[in-house]
């Protein structure tokens, strides 16, 4: 119920950064009616969990006890499955693989920001004692803010020419900074005594997510000096877009995890922390090199 709304968001915002990087350094975008209709397809199996979660939705004690005030917004969510499957269907290739930031593409990462937020809500609306927890929790909400703000900076932060590529830098160079700043005074949060810190995965997680954000300082003022100079974009711009994007998608993997019930005293994590979380460090920075060697 926490994460499957957030899967659509999730998936639109990453394939946008990393395509908006691809094309700053002139690579040809855009997939075959092939690729096309694998992304469909993805979005299929992903609506189908969204309408699961629908019904599962008007079989909860807490929505039916409140059914005039949490109505409308189930109906809300049924009408943004709805208009976002229209979307997705009519236009694939502007929402289901979006390589440019256009009217469509801004009105799907929209929607799927609404339904990510609805999501939340019933998520807090029906299991409160589980999903609230405690404050010193990540907050539930940092994964959908950080993914729209990425969606709509990103690109004119990295593609924008002229006059107005000054406007952008200097918003987007606000943006990220504001952004990791957040990030890092929310070490406590992380760092916060669960369960899940016996899990390797989450272990995992906060390393990529420490390394993410160190990374996304250096590689954003790189590309605002070099895009000031009046200089092409490198493999740093798509680095940016990749740190970013994990800064973002950890975040909100570690505050569900947070929340979730599960056996972790079982983990693998629970003499080895440090190992797992340099261990998520390590494989992103592996990650960035073969893949910008491959690019390259």
């Amino acid at each position: 119920m926490l994460l499957t709304p957030q899967l659509p968001l999730m998936w639109t915002s990453s394939w946008l950064a990393v395509m908006t990087a691809w094309r700053g350094l002139g690579k040809r975008v855009g997939g075959g009616v092939e690729v096309q209709e694998s992304a469909l397809m993805i979005l299929a199996v992903i609506l189908v969990a969204n309408i699961y979660n629908l019904t599962i939705l008007y079989r909860q004690p807490a929505i039916n006890r409140q059914q005039a005030k949490d109505g409308v917004w189930v109906l809300a969510y049924a009408l943004v499955l709805i208009f976002s499957t229209i979307l997705a269907w009519g236009r694939p290739q502007d929402v289901a693989l979006p390589s440019s930031l256009n009217l469509w593409t801004g009105l799907f990462i929209l929607l799927n920001g609404c339904q990510a937020a609805l999501g939340i809500y019933f998520a807090l609306r029906c299991r409160p004692q589980v999903m609230a927890g405690d404050d010193a929790l990540l907050s539930l909400w940092i994964m959908p803010v950080y993914l729209v703000m990425i969606d709509f900076l990103l690109p004119p932060f990295l593609l924008l020419s002229g006059v107005l590529r000054y406007l952008a830098l200097a918003g987007g160079g606000i943006a990220v900074v504001a952004l990791i700043l957040y990030q890092w005074r929310q070490l406590a949060r992380i760092f916060v005594s669960t369960a899940a810190v016996q899990s390797a995965c989450y272990q995992g997680l906060i390393g990529a997510d420490l390394a993410g954000s160190m990374l996304a300082f250096f590689f954003a003022f790189d590309t605002v000096v070099l895009r000031s100079a009046g200089g092409r974009l490198d493999l740093i711009s798509y680095c940016l877009a990749v740190c970013l994007l994990v800064v973002a998608l950890s975040t909100g993997l570690l505050a569900a995890m947070q929340r979730y019930r599960l056996k972790y005293q079982y983990g693998a994590a629970r003499k080895h922390k440090m190992r797992f979380l340099y261990g998520g460090a390590v494989t992103l920075v592996l990650f960035l090199m073969v893949t910008c060697f491959w690019i390259g």
